[in-house]
């Protein structure tokens, strides 16, 4: 799904978000819009910071515009906070704590035998389309399990986690596995 076809997506504020429900639905369309625009979060944030300047625009409350309190690296790291707070509502109405984009890793050939490229690139693109696009599905569920296995041996530390621990494991494999 794309972000054209998805036009009757409704977003929500996750928790912490700088901003209500109402007003998610007013930034959703717009980031959605700077997103599919720019490829990914760092030039996206880039956009709102440029858009949000005018003081009539409605993001330009969001970011501090106080030279003596902070600079242009702090309004985009603000701008980046906006975009991973909003979510997207499901059809069934529920409101999971995940971010309505994702920001993928692509990995180039230069990544070699040994897995790292030097020099990566991400993009960041609606969760609704990561999630109904096989290969995107599969990087994105590689990236979460990469951060929950990054845990695993703090869980693993807790007889109360022991269940969870091999849960972890047994998709680890499946997922991760190669």
């Amino acid at each position: 799904m794309t972000i054209t076809e998805a036009a009757d997506i409704k977003y929500f504020a996750r928790p912490g978000a700088p901003f209500n429900d109402t007003r998610a639905e007013t930034l959703g369309p717009w980031i959605a819009g700077i997103v599919e625009t720019c490829g990914n979060e760092r030039k996206a944030a880039e956009v709102f910071v440029e858009e949000a300047a005018d003081k009539k625009h409605h993001a330009h409350d969001l970011l501090e515009w106080d030279n003596t309190k902070c600079g242009r690296e702090h309004r985009l790291r603000q701008a980046q906070g906006v975009i991973r707070h909003l979510g997207i509502v499901q059809l069934d109405g529920a409101e999971p704590n995940v971010p309505a984009f994702a920001t993928i890793r692509i990995e180039t050939v230069q990544a070699g035998q040994s897995g790292e490229d030097p020099n990566p690139t991400y993009q960041t693109i609606p969760m609704a389309e990561a999630l109904s696009e096989e290969g995107l599905r599969m990087k994105v569920l590689r990236q979460a399990m990469t951060i929950v296995n990054g845990q695993r041996d703090t869980l693993d530390q807790f007889e109360e986690a022991e269940a969870l621990v091999k849960q972890i494991d047994k998709l680890w494999r499946k997922v991760c596995v190669t």
